[in-house]
């Protein structure tokens, strides 16, 4: 479908997510602010076509005017119909709600604080086979190297996100981590992916930076030594996604800088072996027209096993040249191959562009949107009904593509069905919790696996947030319109009363 604008035009708004439940609803949520506040703004729709109402479910209260921050959301939805958020404003919170629901402030649940003592940043939010949720996110570790880099952490949950884990730190090689993505597999395995160098505040690493990759075989509960993906020649590598296919083979993109080539990678034994990395043919990076160091990728898959990467970049376009006249006196029966000039897009053409991978090989690259002069970035796949892609991203508008104080940034959305069976539909009922839940979590116990380290405090009562839940300004809205409607009842009674004494 064509590409269509789903926030407001109010204020800024980037860093999109998005997820689909069992009952075919697309939720996405995405980073923006109004004055005082850094929020995270939510809509939903069942057709691609027609949404909810922008609502602002969580509001954070900015340290000053001029300090405000994205507040980078996170979404997932678990098999009890049950939406799972994790948003940063220098700490990390947790909250959830039923998804029928998820429009209003009011009914997420009061948020936990999940980071120690440290900023966090990065966030993503998983569930098992067996139904165990896991959390992953960035959080600066301080030490004499390195004052500022942020590590990887794990927290899983085994009562639906009431209770979590003690954090592990799976990226413990000295560096700074950005941009993680987890997937999982029918076996309960969790594969992790990330940006690694010096650095990770604001979600930027300084150069070299490398790729690299870690796995757990026994759903959290212990993790192989973080390895580098990319090859020690390519010193700048960036903006990793991770796929599992129809095989149940592990696939990973990302982009190298210093040929703006996008390359790719397969395991066949849960990434304990790699391929050699090879260039994805007819298509290029975007960092020769924007080397921002804040964009992704993103791969999923449908219910075929097809596997969809999302990313911005650009089409090679293969011109064929005139070849030049043999100065060779030797006859020869092989016919001279006519050479083939790679020459890119127009520099400041930038494409959103789709791809798949059926386990061997990878489609023609397929525009979503192309842009000349703005910018898309941080784009976002998923597929609702096992056959409908849907996509999500946001443009940096050209006059503030550097300037982010005083853009004016939009989250825009597509669609395209796929050849992949359809999942019917079910609305999943879970009766263990009430459909609004207020009451804020009063404890938070902490189990520690054996052979996990304590390398963030467990969550203490008064670290809490001590807000038992976020209001939007619609839901007080809402409320003062329910509490005046009483009063202005009664005093239409009494006016009609004297009303009719006059007469």
């Amino acid at each position: 479908m064509t590409p269509m604008m789903i926030s407001s035009t109010q204020a800024t708004s980037w860093f999109p997510d998005i997820t689909s439940d069992a009952a075919g609803r697309i939720h996405v949520v995405w980073a923006g602010g109004t004055q005082g506040y850094d929020t995270v703004l939510y809509t939903s729709t069942l057709d691609g076509r027609h949404w909810s109402d922008v609502n602002d479910i969580a509001a954070l209260a900015q340290v000053s005017d001029n300090n405000s921050a994205a507040t980078r959301p996170a979404l997932w939805v678990d098999k009890t119909g049950h939406l799972n958020l994790s948003y940063v404003s220098g700490d990390l919170y947790y909250s959830q709600a039923p998804a029928a629901s998820a429009y209003s402030a009011a009914s997420w649940e009061s948020p936990l604080k999940m980071n120690g003592d440290q900023i966090a940043y990065f966030s993503r939010i998983i569930e098992d086979d067996s139904g165990q949720l896991h959390l992953f996110f960035t959080q600066n570790v301080i030490s004499i190297n390195c004052a500022q880099c942020y590590h990887l952490f794990h927290r899983r949950s085994t009562d639906g996100g009431k209770t979590w884990s003690t954090a592990f730190d799976i990226s413990a090689d000295g560096t700074g981590s950005a941009k993680p993505q987890i997937i999982t597999d029918k076996n309960g395995s969790l594969y992790a992916v990330w940006e690694s160098g010096t650095g990770g505040g604001q979600g930027q690493l300084t150069d070299p930076t490398t790729v690299k990759f870690a796995a757990s075989h026994d759903r959290g509960k212990t993790w192989s030594v973080a390895a580098n993906l990319s090859p020690s020649t390519l010193r700048a590598t960036k903006n990793i996604s991770l796929g599992l296919d129809n095989n149940g083979h592990l696939i990973t993109v990302w982009l190298a800088i210093a040929d703006n080539n996008i390359y790719y990678q397969t395991s066949q034994d849960g990434g304990k072996t790699w391929s050699g990395a090879n260039p994805i043919d007819g298509i290029t990076g975007s960092w020769a027209v924007y080397p921002g160091r804040l964009d992704d990728f993103s791969m999923v898959s449908d219910s075929s096993g097809m596997v969809h990467l999302v990313l911005v970049g650009q089409i090679k376009t293969l011109i064929t040249a005139t070849p030049k006249p043999s100065t060779s006196q030797t006859p020869t029966s092989t016919p001279t191959p006519t050479p083939l000039v790679v020459a890119t897009a127009e520099p400041a053409t930038l494409d959103l562009l789709h791809l798949t991978w059926n386990g061997h090989t990878w489609s023609e690259p397929d525009v979503i949107a192309d842009y000349k002069g703005d910018v898309p970035e941080w784009p976002r796949i998923s597929i609702s009904n096992g056959n409908m892609a849907n996509v999500v991203w946001f443009v940096r508008d050209q006059a503030n593509i550097w300037l982010s104080d005083n853009a004016h940034y939009r989250i825009w959305y597509s669609r395209t069905q796929l050849a992949a069976d359809a999942i019917p539909t079910v609305v999943v009922l879970d009766k263990s919790k009430p459909a609004i839940q207020l009451t804020p979590i009063q404890t938070v116990t902490i189990s520690q696996p054996a052979g996990m380290t304590d390398l963030i405090p467990t969550l203490a009562p008064y670290e809490k947030t001590q807000r038992t839940v976020i209001y939007s300004e619609n839901d007080y809205v809402n409320i003062l319109a329910k509490s005046i409607i009483p009063s202005a009842l009664l005093i239409l009674t009494i006016s009609i009363f004297f009303l009719r004494r006059r007469r």
